[in-house]
Formats: structure tokens, C-alpha cells, sequence
């Protein structure tokens, strides 16, 4: 490993997260809010301008010193980098592309698209594990392969237990249909690309029975924000009271009233609680419920997998690397084979010198217990195995530590082998009529993304809503 010599400040997300959120119309919280909203994400954004559409009061609670949760753009080098969520996946039928045509927000479509795993390999570099570039033929030869596991996968009508994972259907498919020693060792670096990097999780932990049990209303391809997520959250600020720094640690509902208690001791109360905390911090257990969560949503949010993704922005004087790609993907080393990276080139979108480094699960895990020099030293390491040794170093670094943020503990649920779709109804289910719930989690359409964040806060919001009809009547 090597020592690094910044020419400027490494930042990292305990430093950058002081950015002053955006978009408030209101000074003042609102006083005897009908609705207490716990998060200032998608979810909760998008149901307090639910409610507020309908004339019920709203007040919202973010443990932050910002909006967006796990959406978050930062600026510190003239452009735009999100260190949380960067697409709009599937932008077909896609609620957010209502707001970014009415609000003329710009944004770049992406040969990447989440419902088209193989169309990212024709903007894409691939480097074997000894950094060298693998050709066109033999990229076309292994994304064959995985075509038909693919296509293996969903033309399988075996109804398999919600334990069977892709790692599974992997195996299967090989004992029925071998492939040499050699291709099979690019055919499983390659799949990585494929089934394990946008679930953020391991195959073997990935149920193939519980994806195929998911919906999904959305469809098409994929677009980043050209100037971040927050010029899209921004919209969503407009007329909702927000209360910054309220730290809920007890959520009591066992009277008329849902009260809410914060970290310093506030109280706040209303007549119904939307809870839209991340899946993670859920199983942390740092709130507390009174009475307690029934026991189904208890095993829910044990069973429910939380996945891992980080991102390191790395700023370069000029690109060295190939430029009109869209991405570099690179082999794991043969000792250290769970330690693959995927970067996004950004110069290919904006003309900026930055490269975006993802690791996902074990390995995002592994490296947020290392420092940002050791982080970036073992990024550099992969890109001198490509490009060279006289390579320059990183001017500048963002790097990102969601597993150790203690309001998210994670990046996003994922559809885990210890998860049923039994579960996920249960982690959305109401409480009493008085306590619900919102977030990625609960979306029992379209999970795991900003999308479905969207529609679990407004379907949260229409239950209320629906219910106050029914009282009025």
C-alpha cells in the first residue's frame, strides 16, 4: 500500500453532513399538528405534502441538521455529487418524473438502468484481476453466459423457498449446464455486475422467491440529477414544517394522544404518528415503542435484510482513464475475491475530472472500519493495476459511511433469504389506527427505492386521510 499525499482536504461524511438543508417556506413548526411525521426523506416529505394537500396539519421530525435522509448532494467542487441515492431508477410511470418535468429539473439518462443489468457492458470498461482490459469478445462470450443464468432464473417455475438465492440458482445452473474452468471464473466476477452490486448484498444472501413476489409499477431506464437530488427534494420542502435535530427516542400510543419524546426531553403530540425510520435503525432498536411493536412487525424488522452501499468521489487534475465510458469494472484479486469495485465516471456527464467508487456488503463493511487514507490507497491500488503506476494521486475525496450512520445503519433494505413478503406487510401495517409507517421498507411496491419511499409516504398519508373522512361522517 502506499502512502497519499493530499493536495487538499480529504472530507468524509461526519464532516460534510453540516451542509444547511434547503427549501423551507417555514420558519415556525406548526403548532397542534394532527400528524407527527419522524424523518424529513422521500417517504416523509412525500406524505406531509400529502396531508398538507388535504388540509391536515403536519409537523415533521428529522434527527438531522438537514433534510433528505439518505438522499443527500453536497458541492464542494462545483459539481454536484449525491453521497446517498444518485438515480431515478425506472422512470417510466415514476411519480419523481412528474416533478422533474414540471420543475424543468435537468437530468442525464444512463446506459445503466436497473431494469436492464446487460445494457451497462456497452459503455463499459472491463479489467480483469490483474488490470487488464478484457476484449470485446471474450465481454461478449461471459455477459452471454449470464444471460441465460438470467434467463434460467426467471423461466424457473420450481416454487423454491424464500431461502433459495441467486448463489443458488447459480450452482444449479451450472451443474446442469457446465462451463469451463476459465470462463466460469470471469462468468462469477462478471455476475457480480449483474445480481449482487445494485442489491448491495452477496448472491448467497440475495431470495430470488421473494423478488419474483415483488411488484413493480414502474419501468424504462435510468437518470442521474445533473445538479444532485436535493434540487428534486427541494420541491417537496414547500409549506411543510420541519423541525431539525430532534432526535426521537420514545414513541407512546397507548392514550388518545401519540406522543412523541426526543433526545432533550421535548414532547410533541398529535393525533397520528408516521414513522418513516430506516429499516436499520428500526433494528438497532435506539427507539423506543410503547406498548411495543406487535410481535409480527418485531419479526419483520429482524428478518428483513439491510443492505450496504458506499460511494468514494475521487477528484483528479485531468482524466486519465477512458473517458467516453460510462463505467470501469473491475475483477476482484484472485486473494481477495468478495473485493470488487465499480466506479462511475462523471467526467462522462459533466466534463468534471471525478471518478465514483461503489463497494457494496461485506466488502463496504470491511472498508468503513478503515481510514480515508487506507480507503482511497486501496482504491488507488486498483486503478495503478489498470492505468499504470505514474498515474496521479486524488486532489480531493468524498467518502461516504452510511453502516456507521446512527440514523440510517445502512443504505437500503434488500429482498434478504431470511425475508418473507409476509414481512414486509407487516413492517407497513398500522398500528391502533394511530401509528404508521412509511420508507423503502414498507413500499410493497417498487422497495428499495426513492420511488417507493414516494409512494409508502403517500399511501401512509391516504390511510389517514381516508380515516379522517370516516370520523367526519
Amino acid at each position: 500500500m502506499i502512502n497519499l499525499l493530499f493536495r487538499s482536504f480529504i472530507f468524509s461524511l461526519c464532516f460534510i453532513t453540516q451542509i444547511i438543508p434547503v427549501g423551507y417556506a417555514n420558519d415556525l413548526p406548526a403548532e397542534n399538528p394532527e400528524v407527527i411525521i419522524i424523518g424529513a426523506g422521500m417517504s416523509g416529505l412525500a406524505a406531509a405534502q400529502a396531508l398538507q394537500q388535504e388540509g391536515i396539519k403536519t409537523l415533521v421530525l428529522e434527527a438531522r441538521n438537514r433534510v433528505g435522509g439518505r438522499i443527500h448532494t453536497v458541492q464542494p467542487w462545483g459539481a454536484s455529487t449525491d453521497l446517498g441515492a444518485s438515480w431515478m431508477h425506472k422512470s417510466t410511470n415514476n411519480p419523481l418524473l412528474k416533478i422533474v418535468n414540471e420543475y424543468h429539473i435537468p437530468v442525464s439518462y444512463t446506459k445503466y438502468a436497473i431494469s436492464h443489468p446487460f445494457d451497462r457492458f456497452e459503455s463499459s470498461v472491463v479489467f480483469d484481476e490483474n488490470g487488464k482490459k478484457l476484449d470485446s469478445s471474450t465481454v461478449a462470450s461471459t455477459i452471454g453466459q449470464l444471460k441465460k443464468i438470467n434467463a434460467f432464473v426467471e423461466q424457473d417455475t420450481v416454487p423454491h423457498p424464500t431461502t433459495y438465492s441467486f448463489e443458488n440458482a447459480f450452482q444449479d445452473y451450472v451443474k446442469k449446464f457446465p462451463i469451463d474452468a476459465d470462463s466460469l471464473q470471469r462468468v462469477k466476477n462478471m455476475s457480480y455486475f449483474v445480481f449482487e452490486s445494485d442489491a448491495a448484498a452477496d448472491k448467497s444472501e440475495v431470495s430470488i422467491a421473494l423478488i419474483k413476489n415483488l411488484k413493480s409499477v414502474t419501468s424504462g431506464h435510468d437518470a442521474l440529477f445533473l445538479n444532485g437530488y436535493n434540487e428534486l427534494l427541494s420541491k417537496l420542502t414547500k409549506n411543510v414544517p420541519i423541525l431539525l435535530n430532534q432526535v426521537v427516542q420514545k414513541v407512546q400510543y397507548n392514550g388518545n394522544k401519540v406522543i412523541v419524546t426526543t433526545q432533550e426531553n421535548k414532547t410533541y403530540q398529535a393525533k397520528y404518528v408516521i414513522v418513516t425510520l430506516p429499516l436499520g435503525v428500526l433494528q438497532a432498536g435506539t427507539v423506543q415503542f410503547e406498548p411495543k411493536l406487535p410481535q409480527e412487525k418485531q419479526d419483520a424488522i429482524k428478518n428483513m435484510g439491510m443492505a450496504l452501499m458506499n460511494k468514494a468521489y475521487l477528484l483528479f487534475d485531468e482524466p486519465f482513464w477512458d473517458k467516453e465510458k460510462e463505467w470501469l469494472l473491475f475483477f476482484p484479486p484472485k486473494n481477495a475475491p468478495h473485493e470488487t469495485f465499480e466506479a462511475l465516471n462523471y467526467y462522462n456527464k459533466t466534463k468534471q475530472p471525478i471518478l465514483l467508487f461503489f463497494s457494496v456488503g461485506d466488502f463496504a463493511k470491511e472498508l468503513e472500519q478503515r481510514s480515508d487514507q487506507k480507503i482511497i490507497a486501496r482504491i488507488m491500488e486498483t486503478l495503478k493495476s489498470a492505468y499504470g503506476n505514474n498515474i496521479p494521486e486524488p486532489t480531493s475525496v468524498l467518502i461516504t459511511r452510511w453502516g456507521s450512520d446512527p440514523f440510517s445503519r445502512g443504505s437500503y433494505s434488500f429482498p434478504s433469504i431470511t425475508a418473507s413478503l409476509t414481512d414486509i406487510q407487516a413492517l407497513a401495517k398500522p398500528i391502533a389506527n394511530k401509528v404508521f409507517f412509511a420508507g423503502e421498507a414498507t413500499a410493497d411496491t417498487d422497495g428499495s427505492m426513492v420511488q417507493g419511499a414516494y409512494f409508502s409516504g403517500v399511501k401512509a398519508a391516504q390511510l389517514i386521510t381516508s380515516q379522517e373522512l370516516a370520523h367526519e361522517k
